[in-house]
């Protein structure tokens, strides 16, 4: 019956079927959190600390491992994958990851040399040293799915006020070259880059790594561009596909503000209540800026994880939201480090006392009154699409589409009102266990695919 609409008329009601609804869910909550888990032999589950996540849900950091030491992992739907190390080596730490899966970091050799590493068909490699400089250590920070990798190097381990801005060559034939900094700086980091080359980070000429200044690079031509004027204290952080370049400036001792960078300038983010500092971590393809602020001070300051919803065309500034006054399911959010363009966010928190690292997936409910169509974006929460990892919520709305085939992580059809689902003539794959349909059906088993010809019938 391909080619032929089907129709799904569900009509429900939010008490009669709440039992079906995932444990620990509540049907209005805003994201699903996670925990992400430890290696096998993890003694200090503490020490799980993501960095950043790709558009496929993979999240790469590292954990404190097998004998105390750190080891790279890939979190993805409930599984730890422990990444192992160099040949010889004892230590790796995962940065970033593209979204085929490449992993960049640092790891180290038999001989405890640390260099920047990159891990891709289940083996890691170095990516060597500049040939140029007194070199002996780099990191890579981030890689673009281009497959471009910045990151930086320094003469010691724990030199932060001596960096060297890199961009590095995957391959382990040829050997990282560096990036200029601002005439008057020798010091510098790069922290991001995407599918354009263009990267950002700092430049300075600072040595004890207190003052720096909010650069980009195009790393295909290897020229730098400020940001702001010289006087003003800032790092870039970030960058998305769309050029809009986030970060936070200097406005005392020890306290930042978030911002974004645009036309020579910056813009704060509009502050928390209570907010005394504050910095933005990263920008989505979609506009959405994530970070952390201090709220309060002294012995009374606590770290909140934060986002700022927008799209790239939005005009400087923003309105943050405190993670933790969504409905998150009794976790604290303390640090958002990284989003994806799915509109999940990855950081650290705490729930039940014990701290972890978390991965947050928005819900993405119907909205009443908008167009019918399942590919029109704004007709959804979080001005998102429904994608393989969003759990979703059809209520009170009538839905056609989708147009072609589509996987979504979740369905959830008329559980707190009625709905009408129209089948277009791709196939519609649930990628979990927890789909709701009418009278009582819940599908069990993954990629359980749903092209139903009768009304009601899952199969």
């Amino acid at each position: 019956m391909r080619g032929i609409e089907r129709t799904i008329f569900v009509i429900l009601t939010f008490l009669a079927y709440i039992g079906l609804i995932p444990n620990g869910v509540s049907a209005q909550d805003n994201f699903r959190i996670t925990s992400l888990g430890s290696l096998q032999g993890d003694s200090l589950p503490i020490q799980n600390r993501p960095y950043r996540l790709n558009d496929n849900g993979q999240v790469v950091g590292y954990l404190n491992g097998l004998n105390s030491q750190f080891r790279a992992g890939i979190w993805q739907n409930g599984t730890v994958t422990n990444l192992g190390t160099y040949p010889g080596g004892t230590i790796t730490k995962g940065h970033a990851i593209s979204n085929n899966g490449t992993v960049v970091g640092l790891a180290n050799d038999r001989f405890n040399q640390t260099f920047g590493g990159l891990y891709q068909a289940g083996q890691w490699q170095s990516l060597l040293y500049p040939t140029t400089g007194n070199i002996s250590y780099t990191t890579a920070s981030a890689i673009s799915n281009s497959g471009v990798i910045v990151g930086w190097g320094t003469t010691s381990t724990f030199d932060t006020a001596n960096r060297t801005p890199l961009v590095f060559f995957p391959g382990g034939n040829t050997h990282p070259t560096t990036l200029p900094t601002l005439s008057g700086d020798s010091r510098g980091a790069a922290f991001d880059v995407k599918n354009t080359g263009i990267a950002v980070g700092y430049s300075s000429n600072d040595s004890t790594g207190n003052v720096n200044h909010a650069v980009s690079w195009n790393t295909s031509t290897g020229t730098v561009t400020a940001l702001t004027s010289t006087n003003v204290n800032g790092t870039a952080n970030s960058i998305n596909n769309s050029g809009v370049i986030v970060g936070n400036v200097g406005t005392g001792t020890n306290t930042f503000e978030a911002v974004k960078f645009a036309n020579g300038t910056f813009a704060p983010l509009t502050k928390l209540a209570n907010e005394t500092s504050s910095v933005a971590s990263a920008v989505g393809d979609n506009g959405t800026i994530v970070g952390s602020a201090t709220l309060g001070s002294g012995s009374s300051a606590v770290q909140h994880a934060y986002l700022s919803a927008g799209s790239p065309l939005a005009s400087l500034g923003g309105t943050k939201i405190d993670l933790n006054t969504l409905q998150i399911s009794g976790w604290t959010l303390n640090t958002a480090t990284d989003v994806n363009s799915q509109g999940q966010i990855v950081g650290t928190g705490t729930l039940g006392g014990s701290s972890s690292g978390y991965i947050a997936t928005p819900e993405l409910h119907r909205l009443a009154g908008t167009s019918s169509a399942w590919e029109a974006t704004n007709s959804w929460s979080w001005g998102l699409t429904p994608g393989a990892q969003h759990p979703v919520y059809i209520d009170n709305a009538a839905v056609n589409g989708p147009l072609g085939n589509t996987t979504v992580g979740e369905l959830n059809i008329g559980t707190s009102g009625a709905a009408t689902l129209s089948l277009g003539s791709g196939i519609l794959t649930v990628n979990s266990q927890n789909a709701v349909w009418a009278n009582g059906y819940t599908t069990l088993g993954p990629l359980a695919r749903y092209l139903a010809p009768v009304c009601c019938s899952p199969i």
